[in-house]
């Protein structure tokens, strides 16, 4: 892996909302600040890989995902997939391909049905983002742990978290509303991802493994 012919979204956690800009179709009306969750991320992160580790590359290939899949609404401006042949897959479940899962939206997708959360009661993205958002004011932070194999198929585990600083409510399974204090306690994930690149460093396919319903337990307090 030649590190100087990487693309930009590679070595720089930041390049989808830095780089060539012009026309970008985004969530919200304009790029994402990313500031606050970069700080937490920075200051709360558990691992620092050596740069231009493969470890410290995954890192920015994810982060850069992760920044397109929850702000970039036109999915053909998406430059961390290979477009054409981008699917998604949760814990074993059918694969959704890339409009699919921009339709639902990320937290949607990831979290699907939980006791504490039912994403068909909040079937659109924006307001989906929302509803966490206002959980997590300082921001969700994503960090990979470990990389245990190199491309084209890169098996790494990771961690997301974030602080419940605003009050949340959340429509659960059962068609009621829950309403969340914020309690500033930490709000947790811990997860593994099968990767399949391509030979542009591309991601062709995404596998995860975590449980969802954790998250909302955390919220709600009942862990």
């Amino acid at each position: 892996m030649d590190y100087e012919k990487l693309p930009n979204f590679l070595k720089n956690m930041n390049s989808v909302v830095e780089d060539d800009l012009e026309g970008i179709s985004w969530l919200h009306g304009n790029p994402p600040d990313y500031t606050l969750v970069n700080n937490l991320y920075l200051s709360e992160r558990t691992k620092i890989h050596p740069p231009h580790s493969l470890e410290a590359i995954i890192t920015n290939l994810i982060k850069n995902w992760e920044k397109e899949l929850s702000h970039k609404t036109d999915v053909s401006q998406w430059r961390t997939v290979d477009t054409g042949k981008f699917r998604v897959s949760m814990n074993g479940g059918e694969f959704k391909g890339l409009g699919d899962v921009a339709k639902i939206g990320a937290y949607n997708f990831f979290i699907g049905e939980s006791e504490y959360y039912a994403a068909s009661l909040v079937p659109d993205p924006t307001e989906s983002h929302q509803v966490f958002r206002k959980a997590m004011k300082n921001g969700f932070a994503l960090e990979v742990l470990e990389v245990y194999t190199p491309p084209p198929k890169v098996v790494f585990k990771w961690r997301h978290w974030g602080r419940m600083e605003g009050e949340v409510q959340c429509p659960m399974r059962n068609k009621t509303i829950r309403t969340m204090k914020p309690t500033g306690g930490k709000v947790e994930l811990i997860g593994t991802t099968v990767m399949v690149l391509n030979d542009k460093y591309e991601i062709e396919q995404m596998e995860f493994f975590f449980r969802p319903d954790t998250m909302l337990e955390q919220m709600a307090g009942v862990c």
